[in-house]
């Protein structure tokens, strides 16, 4: 399920695409001056999709989030709390949401 794409003259952006399979719950948005802090639950996650955030957020990169209905948002800063064996919590500042790209 995780996928690297690269930036250019920058790090990797690790993209995580929820399809019907996963169950999203408890999302939010906290607007701040600084774009917003966006957060939500989702399980079930695998160890290795964990353990590619954990490398993520370790080397502070960008991690592109894919929903159903082809919604993508853009987190930094990111966070990821455990909350039970495969249901983790993921939290990052918002630099872009919309639609997915082609």
């Amino acid at each position: 399920m995780p996928t690297t794409q690269k930036r250019r003259g920058a790090g990797s952006t690790l993209e995580l695409d929820f399809g019907a399979n996963y169950e999203i719950s408890a999302a939010s948005f906290a607007p701040q001056p600084s774009g917003g802090i966006f957060s939500c639950s989702v399980s079930p996650l695998a160890d290795d999709t964990v353990a590619a955030l954990d490398r993520a957020i370790h080397r502070r990169d960008p991690v592109r989030l894919l929903f159903p209905g082809h919604q993508a948002v853009l987190l930094d800063l990111v966070t990821l709390e455990r909350k039970g064996a495969q249901l983790v919590r993921i939290s990052g500042r918002v630099v872009a949401k919309g639609t997915e790209s082609a």
